[in-house]
């Protein structure tokens, strides 16, 4: 079994105000799963961009404006926005704190 802990991972700076870490991936053992934590700093965003394989925006900490397709809305700790293989998202830091959030890619298998 592979854990980790999201607390326990150093983050690397990849854009202005923003942090990623790649706890899980092919190269840790996952056939079709990916993982990447994100940090970012209030006022600073996530710019709009596609993934080809459907993913879950978990938020661990602050609160965003997160885009997906045409649809604009606000997300928060503890709450989860699904994200559809390549629709158009991405997230904004609205409030006071860093924004900390899990990003679970799931790519579908072909049998």
């Amino acid at each position: 079994m592979f854990t980790f802990d999201l607390d326990d991972h150093e983050l690397m700076p990849a854009g202005d105000g923003l942090r990623v870490s790649f706890p899980l991936h092919s190269a840790t053992g996952s056939a079709s799963t990916a993982t990447v934590l994100f940090e970012l700093d209030p006022g600073a965003e996530l710019y709009v961009h596609t993934d080809s394989a459907e993913e879950l925006l978990i938020i661990v900490q602050g609160t965003a404006e997160a885009r997906v397709g045409d649809e604009v809305g606000r997300v928060e700790k503890h709450q989860v926005a699904l994200v559809p293989p390549m629709a158009p998202h991405g997230l904004r830091n609205i409030g006071d704190d860093v924004l900390r959030w899990v990003a679970n890619r799931i790519q579908v298998l072909a049998p």
